[in-house]
């Protein structure tokens, strides 16, 4: 509702949004529109699909890591396949909007790049469109894979940076143009039916044609629709609600309730308020978690830090900030009695204006050293 719209937006940005939300549709399996917007809460990235869990089995206690930020989205026709690199008004809003997301804290602000890090201006002479979605997807060297990024999303983004959208030949090194990692099958390894009854025939062809999108699955004689609508995550505005918009909860499985529920990290462009904090749109995203059998509970976080909380009562009681961001899951092990925490820390540089201490590595931290009793 509109009571749960960001306190910290400016009231001409409030009254704003308090009428898209009035106009707009939400409820339980809303159907999407060209005509008005949808709004789904959560958005549809989760909850809790991209953060990870923990759990300590002696005390029947699992954490789990969420998001917390709605989805807006509204159906736009789709006009891709033109070799023109003229993007419309709404597709570069679209463009930005992705491209800061995901791109710019590596990539700069201008497309220009940084040190070691490529800029991203006129791709078109270096990846083709079938290449680039595939780095997308999947990632290269230090940069992660973004699978979830709609494709009318990225044929914009593509445009945004100089890549021509029709083209989908081999790049300058000879690459090969590949098709997108998808759940939806291929048939390109098959010559005969894919199933034992009833099925279709294998074709080298991809679920889309090549420059129009459209699709080819359709039975002979049957011709597909000369429109395509579709919509990207809506994952735009992952401030709208109100604070914190990641989180960490903890659920006690032997009484089946909610022991605590804490902010993940802080956003650097929002002040404490009374000492809350924020949490951070996509905080969990592809991060960490581990709890120890003494109390301590580890998380990294997009905010570029790593925090210890007491498991207990989600009290944070150490946090320490990485020279990059931390990706993917904490480790620990233990040598000679001592107990150490390794974080994965690869991820983009936290701080563009101070050089980072360390290249891409992993970085361990231990309890000091026990000393000995003066006797």
């Amino acid at each position: 509702t509109t009571n749960d719209i960001n306190p910290y937006f400016k009231e001409e940005k409030r009254d704003a949004w308090r009428k898209r939300i009035a106009d707009a549709h939400t409820g339980l399996f809303e159907p999407l529109s060209d005509k008005y917007e949808t709004i789904a809460m959560p958005g549809v990235t989760g909850g809790a699909n991209f953060g990870n869990t923990a759990a300590d089995p002696e005390r029947g206690l699992v954490y789990v890591t969420a998001q917390e930020f709605p989805s807006v989205l509204k159906l736009k026709l789709d006009t891709r396949g033109s070799d023109s690199r003229v993007i419309s008004a709404d597709q570069l809003v679209r463009a930005k909007s992705a491209y800061v997301l995901y791109c710019q804290a590596c990539h700069g602000v201008n497309r220009e790049g940084m040190a070691l890090i490529p800029a991203v201006t006129n791709l078109n002479t270096r990846l083709s469109y079938d290449n680039f979605v595939l780095l997308i997807g999947v990632g290269k060297g230090q940069m992660p894979g973004f699978p979830h990024i709609d494709e009318r999303t990225l044929s914009d983004l593509y445009a945004y940076c100089g890549g021509v959208v029709g083209n989908r030949t081999a790049g300058p090194n000879g690459q090969q143009p590949r098709n997108r990692p998808s759940a939806m099958a291929t048939t390109n390894s098959f010559t005969g039916p894919i199933v034992a009854t009833g099925g279709a025939l294998g074709t080298n062809q991809p679920p889309y044609s090549s420059a129009r999108n459209a699709l080819r699955g359709y039975p002979e004689g049957v011709t597909g629709p000369t429109n395509r609508y579709s919509t990207g995550y809506g994952l735009e505005n992952p401030d709208l609600l109100q604070p914190p918009w990641s989180i960490i909860a903890a659920y006690d499985l032997n009484k089946g309730t909610l022991k605590w529920r804490k902010p993940l990290g802080q956003d650097p462009s929002i002040p404490y308020q009374g000492g809350t904090r924020t949490g951070v749109p996509n905080g969990s995203q592809r991060k960490g978690m581990i709890v120890t059998s003494t109390g301590l509970l580890f998380a990294s976080c997009k905010d570029g830090k790593i925090y210890a909380y007491d498991s207990e009562n989600g009290e944070v009681l150490w946090s320490f900030e990485l020279p990059r961001h931390p990706e993917g899951l904490l480790s620990m092990y233990e040598v000679n009695g001592r107990q150490y925490l390794e974080v994965c820390s690869m991820d983009f540089v936290i701080n563009k204006a101070k050089p980072p201490a360390y290249p891409p590595a992993y970085i361990v931290f231990s309890l000091p050293e026990k000393k000995a009793i003066p006797r």
